[in-house]
């Protein structure tokens, strides 16, 4: 079956468009820890759309700004694959320093939770989505 090419809206995105996004079973590759200027990033595979016979998919890089107060915790067991179940935001607050707002960050995932506090982010996909039968594109897929 021919699929024509699904255009996302735009290649970034941000906490502004937190309300017009999703990430329910979308996979989750890595998890790049806060550094020196207080990013965490997240690679994964963003489904932009669902469709009775598959998924549009794209390599994605999930950015958050000034992280602090990061908890994770996440039982493997047998898992082979980590999915996202939900990313919530569950309280806005002026920060200590009374310069930015940060808000709190839930993500839910098949093997347990990664929590925090972030001024935002941003959701930078990496190619234009891939038609696939699977939530989850190959690694050839995602270089």
């Amino acid at each position: 079956m021919m699929h024509s090419q699904y255009t996302p809206e735009k290649m970034v995105w941000s906490e502004a468009d937190f309300d017009s996004m999703g990430w329910h079973d979308c996979r989750l590759h890595l998890i790049n820890f806060p550094n020196a200027d207080w990013q965490m990033s997240l690679d994964l595979d963003y489904i932009f759309k669902w469709t009775p016979h598959g998924f549009w998919v794209s390599p994605a890089t999930l950015k958050f700004f000034d992280v602090a107060r990061l908890r994770i915790d996440m039982n493997f067991g047998d898992y082979s694959a980590t999915f996202i179940n939900d990313i919530k935001i569950r309280n806005k607050k002026l920060a200590p320093s009374g310069k930015m707002f940060l808000l709190d960050f839930l993500i839910t995932c098949d093997c347990g939770i990664v929590e925090f506090e972030s001024s935002g982010f941003t959701q930078e996909i990496r190619k234009l989505p891939i038609f696939s039968q699977t939530q989850d594109l190959g690694d050839s897929q995602r270089s």
